[in-house]
Parts: C-alpha cells; sequence; structure tokens
C-alpha cells in the first residue's frame, strides 16, 4: 500500500474550504494551446504501460463488437495482439500558474488532455466525429465504480462541423449513467477542426474545439516512421469542469485518480465496446480494475512489491525486495528508459540501501528495480516473417521497446527471464534482435533460471513462446532485486531480522517524502535487541498520518453536501510503530479530527489493520456534511 507522508501526529485538523461554485463550461469556451502540453504520460496498468488488443478478435471488450476501425483502441500491431505502441496517454497543463494546495483556486487555470489511439480515423467528411463514444472514466476514491465520464460524443452534432465533449457525473456504485441530461456538468465544442473565432485569439488558443485528430505519422504531429496506419484522437478539458451536482470542485492537481478508457455506440454505458485492458468486468453494476492511480501534479508514490508489481506486505529473510516508484517528474525523457534511485531503511539494523530504479518502459512514469518491460505476451498463430524452431507449430509475441545503452557506453548488457505463473511449462523464450534469432532451441533461456546474456548497442527484440500459457509475461531486468540477509553487515544486502518493519523512501525533487513499509517474519533468527535511542528516534520520524479512503488510499478530497446521507465519508490513517507496543495483538488508540472553520470536532477509535502492522485505522468511515449553523 502506498502512502504519502504528512506532518503532525498530536492534532489533526479537517479544514474545508468552500469554493464559490463555478459556471458551467459551456461551448463558448477556448481552448488551450495544444502545444502547452509537452509532458504527455503514457498510462498504466499493473506498472505496464497499456497496449491493447486488436481486430474482431480483441478479448477486452463489454460485449459489443470492437469493429469498425474508429471504435478499435489500437497499439499498432500488424495483427490481432498488442503490438508495441501505447494506446492511452494523458498530460497536465497548469495554465501558467503553478500549483499551491493551499490556494485551490491556483487550479483555475488547469487544463488535463488524454489521448486515445484507434485503428481507424474517427473523423467524418464533414470534419465531424462518426456516431460513437470515446469514453474517458474517472475513480476519484478507490470503489472501482466512476464518478466521472469524459465523452467526447459523436452522436450530437449540434451543426455540421461541431460535436460535443461532455463531463458526466455520477457517484452511484454503477458504471452507466441513466440519463446523461441529468448528470452533465460541463460541456465543450467538439470537431476534427480548431473551430477558430475572434473570441479565442488570445494566448494562442487554437479556437474553440477541445478535440483534435491526426494520422500517427503525420508529418507535423506524428511520427513519420510509424506505418501502422492507427489515428490519434485527444481532448483536453479544464479541472474546473470536474464538479459536484452542488459546484464544488473535486479534482485537484493533487488528486489520486485512476482511469478507465474506453469506446461505446451507447450515450449511457461507457463499457459496451472495447475496453483499453481486461479490467475484470463483469457487469455494470460491479467494480471494475482501472488502471494505475496518478495525480496530475506528479506527486511520487513508493511502494514494496513483489517481481510483478503487486503489493507486498510481509518479507521474510532471504527474500528478494522490489520496490516500485510512480513519478512523472523522474521520467525526463520520453523517448528512453529513465532511472533514479529509492532509499531501503530498517531502523532496528541501522541498515539503508539504496536502490537503483527504471522505468517499466519508456515514458511510463514506473519505476522499478526489475523494469525494461514486464508487458504481457498474446497467441499469435502467423509467422509475420520471423522464422521459428522445428516443431514450433504456435508462439506468443511480446515487446521490448525503446532499450538503449546509457550515453556513457557503446554496448549495454540485458537479461530476459521468463516467468511461467502456472509453473507447468519446461520451455522458455526465443529471442531475436531485427528479424535474427539470438539463440537456438537447445539453449534458450528456461524458466527459473538465470537466463542468458546478450550485449547489444540495439535493443529490440521479438520473444516467441512454443507452449502459450494464459496470462504468460516476460521481464526485462536493468538491474538485480536487493537481496535482503539475517546475517551480518554486507554492502548492497539489507539487513533484516524477524520482528523488523522496513521502509522504502523517495525524496522528490521538491523534497517530499513519501513511504512505504513491510514488516519481517520467520524465526530462524533471534529477535534484534531494544532499539538504540537513534534508532527509536528515525522510527518516530517515520511515522505518518493522513486522511484517507476506507481501504488506506491517501486523499484530501471529499464530496461535500448540505447531508451526511449524501456527502462523502472519510476515515483517518495513522503509520506510527511507537504506538505498536505489543507486537502480538492489534492495538488501538483515539484520535480527534476538528474544523477551524465551525469548531466541530469528532473523537474515535483507531485500531490496527493487523498485529504488528503498526498502520492504525477507523473501522466504519466518519461522516461529512456542510455545516447548517449548529454543533452536533
Amino acid at each position: 500500500m502506498s502512502r504519502r507522508t504528512f506532518s503532525g501526529l498530536a492534532g489533526m485538523f479537517l479544514v474545508l474550504a468552500l469554493l464559490p461554485q463555478p459556471a458551467q463550461a459551456a461551448f463558448s469556451t477556448c481552448a488551450a494551446p495544444w502545444a502547452n502540453f509537452t509532458n504527455l504520460r503514457d498510462y498504466t496498468l499493473g506498472g505496464e504501460v497499456v497496449r491493447d488488443y486488436e481486430l474482431s478478435a480483441d478479448p477486452t471488450n463489454g460485449g459489443a463488437s470492437v469493429p469498425p476501425a474508429e471504435t478499435d483502441l489500437a497499439s499498432g500491431s500488424p495483427g490481432s495482439f498488442p503490438g508495441p505502441r501505447t494506446t492511452p496517454g494523458f498530460a497536465y497543463w497548469n495554465g501558467g500558474t503553478a500549483w499551491n494546495p493551499l490556494n485551490p483556486s491556483s487550479a483555475d487555470d488547469d487544463v488535463v488532455l488524454f489521448r486515445l489511439r484507434l485503428r481507424g480515423s474517427p473523423r467524418t467528411s464533414k470534419d465531424d466525429f462518426s456516431s460513437y463514444h470515446w469514453n474517458i472514466l474517472f475513480d476519484v476514491d478507490g470503489d472501482g465504480y466512476k464518478e466521472y465520464w469524459i465523452d467526447i460524443n459523436g452522436t450530437y452534432q449540434a451543426s455540421g462541423t461541431t460535436d460535443q465533449v461532455q463531463v458526466l457525473y455520477s457517484n452511484l456504485n454503477s458504471q452507466v449513467i441513466d440519463d446523461p441530461n441529468t448528470a452533465r456538468v460541463s460541456e465543450f465544442s467538439a470537431s476534427a477542426l480548431p473551430l477558430t473565432t475572434a473570441g479565442c485569439t488570445g494566448a494562442g488558443s487554437p479556437g474553440l474545439s477541445h478535440t483534435r485528430t491526426f494520422a500517427v505519422n503525420d508529418p507535423t504531429l506524428g511520427d513519420v516512421s510509424d506505418l501502422s496506419g492507427d489515428h490519434i484522437l485527444e481532448v483536453q478539458v479544464p479541472l474546473t469542469a470536474f464538479n459536484d451536482m452542488q459546484g464544488n470542485q473535486v479534482v485537484f492537481p493533487n488528486s489520486p485518480i485512476a482511469f478507465m478508457f474506453s469506446t461505446s455506440a451507447s450515450n449511457t454505458d461507457p463499457l459496451q465496446k472495447d475496453l483499453m485492458a481486461d479490467i475484470n468486468y463483469l457487469t455494470s453494476t460491479e467494480p471494475i480494475t482501472f488502471g494505475d492511480v496518478v495525480t496530475f501534479a506528479g506527486i511520487p508514490v513508493v511502494r514494496f512489491v513483489t517481481a510483478t508489481g503487486d503489493d507486498i506486505l510481509i518479507y521474510r529473510p532471504g527474500d528478494p525486495i522490489y520496490v516500485e516508484l510512480t513519478y512523472i517528474a523522474a521520467n525526463t525523457d520520453p523517448t528512453t528508459v529513465d532511472c533514479t534511485t529509492v532509499t531501503v531503511y530498517n531502523p532496528y539494523t541501522s541498515d539503508t540501501e539504496t536502490v537503483s530504479v527504471c522505468e517499466t518502459a519508456p515514458n511510463s512514469g514506473v519505476f522499478m528495480n526489475c523494469a525494461g518491460s514486464c508487458n504481457k505476451v498474446t497467441w499469435n498463430d502467423a509467422d509475420l516473417g520471423f522464422d521459428k524452431d522445428a516443431g514450433e507449430a504456435s508462439n506468443l509475441r511480446g515487446w521490448l521497446i525503446g532499450l538503449t545503452p546509457t550515453a556513457a557506453t557503446t554496448t549495454a548488457t540485458w537479461t530476459l527471464r521468463y516467468v511461467d505463473p502456472a509453473g507447468t511449462a519446461d520451455d522458455g523464450w526465443d529471442v531475436y534482435r531485427s528479424g535474427v534469432l539470438q539463440n537456438t532451441l537447445a539453449n534458450r533461456l528456461k524458466p527459473g533460471s538465470s537466463g542468458t546474456t546478450y550485449t547489444s548497442s540495439e535493443v529490440s527484440f521479438q520473444l516467441y513462446h512454443d507452449v502459450p500459457v494464459s496470462n504468460d509475461s516476460i521481464q526485462f531486468c536493468l538491474q538485480p532485486p536487493l537481496a535482503s540477509s539475517s546475517g551480518g553487515p554486507t554492502p548492497g544486502v539489507l539487513q533484516i531480522q524477524p520482528g523488523d518493519t522496513i521502509f522504502a523512501m523517495y525524496p522528490s525533487l521538491a523534497n517530499i517524502q513519501t513511504s512505504d513499509s513491510a514488516i519481517v517474519l520467520g524465526t530462524s533468527t533471534p529477535l534484534p535487541p531494544s532499539p538504540t535511542p537513534a534508532q527509536t528516534a528515525a522510527c518516530l520520524a517515520s511515522s505518518s498520518t493522513y486522511l484517507s479512503r476506507a481501504e488506506g488510499t491517501n486523499t484530501n478530497l471529499f464530496q461535500v453536501a448540505s447531508t451526511e446521507a449524501t456527502s462523502d465519508r472519510y476515515w483517518v490513517t495513522v503509520f506510527d510503530l511507537a504506538r505498536n507496543t505489543n507486537t502480538t495483538t492489534a492495538q488501538s488508540f483515539s484520535v480527534t479530527v476538528a474544523s477551524l472553520l465551525t469548531g466541530d470536532s469528532q473523537t474515535f477509535t483507531l485500531t490496527e489493520t493487523g498485529v504488528n502492522t503498526g498502520e492504525f485505522r477507523n473501522g466504519t468511515g466518519q461522516n461529512l456534511k456542510l455545516t447548517d449553523g449548529s454543533v452536533a
């Protein structure tokens, strides 16, 4: 579980700033200059850049067929499997005014952009859009249901060239919206043309249209080397558009949000046609798996994970330690895999290790100490021009994209490792580079082995596997995991003992420190002696208190209405090793939350989330409502 550190444990104050209700955005709103979105970021799911299947064989759909081409989310694939290109992306522009969390109005000029890659052009001969919907869903509270739906509505057609971008809001436990007219909180002009007007000439505005579309190899806007034939559809929306039915702005630059990109022919069901990935879709009334949680302002999040990016809370001496950092500011070059460092610290043994982490793919903004690629691979019955070994009747194909040596070297060493989650296959990967087989059937990489090392100044592999297994994946590791041991001090090995709690920490460029923790189990070695005063002080300094959702996701944004029933509930999460005075039982203590504006306060109990976790949270959410002048 990821956490963002806030200062102060003795007292905690909830301050609700009631902002003036913004005017509802309209078709006359001018668009921001497209050139201002310079930080376009690939969107990820489970730390992996999202690359969708294509054609009618696409299994990630909501029940309706994926075609036609303009509603088929694409990845530059030459077949029905995911290709090497990113399907969805997003960007943020602060409007020229730096975001200040203490001044919410500093976000009034902020704008966000979303990009979808499509197999065909959505543009019609009238320069509007074909009669479908291209959708971006927001989950702002971590419940698996959408709260906001950005709908590029090609069915609107108010005139020959103008369609509609509408922002719909619903906080119900459903993925559909029965009546878009009652759920609409903002709307804007949409066209394949800029829709220039005399009122939109200032500050480089292109015009009224909040959308644009172009071929991926457009010589001005695209990549001329991309010959896939795909098209790009982009939409921009000001942050002030994301308000609730009471006019309260809900989304800010530091809001933790997860997205889902889709297409549909329905104006009430955004999950009807193509989905960006396998989102565990069952019915419209069930929660789905959104993509990774991000913030537009790029606040860093660090967490302990497994080799495949899943959360992990428990280690034993000898376990490999993987850490993951999500931080857009560390993604300094969108064309290559960037690297940075994370600190792993054990205050009980005073051992500190610096771990190098690299992006999971170029421009992902997700960094791991097993990184470079962790992409799912998919079935492919066609040879596609690449030779297979004798007796290999079918294959899987995966991609390793944009991996190049550092500027300081002319060659680089890369190690491929095969992952077989089913644990049944005894075969491995064939490795190709530029269409040339790099190994043979006899020495191909085997599951569980350290693998074969390939040295090259160019890294672009096509991987074939002769016995496909569902959900097989590859890992392309730039560094080994951090080793752990219960033995004596060893450089590059974290010293841990049963009963310890370890931390992964990342200081951002703004010196904002974010941390995650995990506990150490096992009885093979004695518990460490009592910590020294310096170690105790370090533990206390690692404590944090923050407002959160029920599962611990930190947030400082809540939707508050005039009644408790229609307002969000809030939780308080405290991570404090000093309050974990008994390692055999879950403990409790009380906190008080107060409003500086109304003088109202609530005192309630926080209980440890498990034995010896040091993490405390209230079991039932606390009620909120707008003040009616009384203090209850």
